[in-house]
């Protein structure tokens, strides 16, 4: 059983790529919707938000050709971040390591 993921929406914000360790990371976010019926025929539309990363020079590619609004379809895996804020703080959250992805074109297009 394989724990890659696929998705398919739209860059919610300008990919922002960081040096850290010797490698580029690049974050992103990812707009997933999804449309669907109830069964009494109410019409949903739901949009699930999806923070991603994609490391070296396939993350330096996102943030060169993809902007807010491009269209994106990737595959990766799952992960959790935790680190602690300046107070101390225990933060974490879900994020989407990219591992592939394929220019789709832009969501005006």
């Amino acid at each position: 059983m394989s724990d890659h993921r696929t998705i398919h929406g739209f860059i919610t914000r300008d990919p922002e790529t960081r040096e850290t360790k010797g490698d580029s990371v690049t974050d992103f976010g990812v707009a997933l919707n999804r449309k669907f019926k109830k069964k009494d025929g109410t019409a949903i539309e739901e949009v699930h938000f999806v923070n991603a990363i994609c490391w070296g020079k396939r993350g330096e590619a996102i943030a060169t050709y993809l902007e807010k609004g491009s269209e994106f379809m990737g595959w990766g895996y799952m992960k959790t971040d935790h680190w602690e804020d300046k107070e101390g703080n225990k933060k974490s959250k879900d994020v989407m390591v990219i591992e592939g992805f394929d220019f789709c074109g832009k969501k005006e297009a």
